[in-house]
């Protein structure tokens, strides 16, 4: 995605590069003239490109360009639609639009193969065979993993037995919680109750590789063998209709020590 967006002249200095194949050569300067990987900037850039794709192309597509606005991560777009009709032509403008900014839109997916029935094989997702969905399919984006057979999320924690010979350690433990990614946070109390641990053992030591206490050890591998029925919980899609009369939202917030 960065390499189809192109930098203004002017600006090009800000990404020039200092070169030479060994030390008897002259130094060269480049200029890299598409936004670059790495730098502060280019998320920005990348996503400021398709705000201005759907500003400038909204009238003809407003399907993509609302989605655009609300259903896009950088590269990735979770979107969706009230009706099977809607959602094919929402599936279109957002081809077309993209292809005004040289992006061809790829991997597609969905819990209905009508709507991808015109769409290459080629830019169909590699994980999925649209024409045999089954329960076992699985899709990941952004972290959440969705079956689209069933219309369910679902979570894929990894199996630990190839780190339990490793010694566990503050370091090892902060790295295993990160490994389960949440974003809408529908296991909160599970990593609360990790994080919670993490606490419990930074206060008693702030050696990031030391051995911890066995007592500590002991709890943690039961904990950590508990993660792993985390894999069978499945969360169905909730899918919020236009035609609702009233929605209440109902939150409730403990700011006990022990959350």
């Amino acid at each position: 995605m960065f390499r189809q967006i192109g930098i203004q002249y002017p600006d090009r200095k800000f990404q020039r590069i200092v070169w030479r194949e060994n030390s008897n050569q002259p130094l060269k300067l480049f200029e890299l003239q598409t936004v670059t990987y790495g730098l502060t900037s280019s998320q920005f850039l990348a996503t400021m490109t398709l705000k201005q794709l759907a500003s400038e192309h909204a009238e003809d597509y407003p399907l993509a360009a609302a989605a655009v606005e609300r259903c896009f991560y950088i590269d990735d777009a979770l979107a969706g639609a009230q009706t099977l009709n809607e959602a094919c032509q929402l599936q279109q403008e957002i081809v077309e639009l993209l292809r005004y900014g040289c992006f061809e839109a790829h991997k597609w997916c969905s819990n209905s193969d009508l709507i991808i029935k015109n769409v290459p094989d080629e830019l169909k997702g590699d994980e999925v065979d649209v024409s045999n969905i089954d329960e076992k399919t699985i899709v990941k984006t952004l972290g959440v993993a969705w079956n689209p057979k069933e219309d369910c999320f679902s979570f894929c924690v990894p199996s630990y037995n190839a780190v339990l010979q490793q010694p566990i350690t503050l370091r090892s433990i902060l790295n295993e919680v990160a490994r389960i990614y949440d974003p809408l946070e529908l296991i909160g109390p599970v990593l609360t109750t990790a994080k919670l641990f993490l606490r419990e053992i930074a206060a008693i030591t702030t050696d990031w590789d030391a051995p911890l206490p066995e007592l500590i050890e002991k709890r943690w591998k039961s904990f950590r063998e508990n993660l792993l029925k985390l894999n069978d919980l499945k969360i169905p899609r909730w899918i919020l209709s236009t035609a609702a009369i009233r929605i209440d939202l109902h939150g409730f917030a403990d700011s006990s020590n022990q959350a």
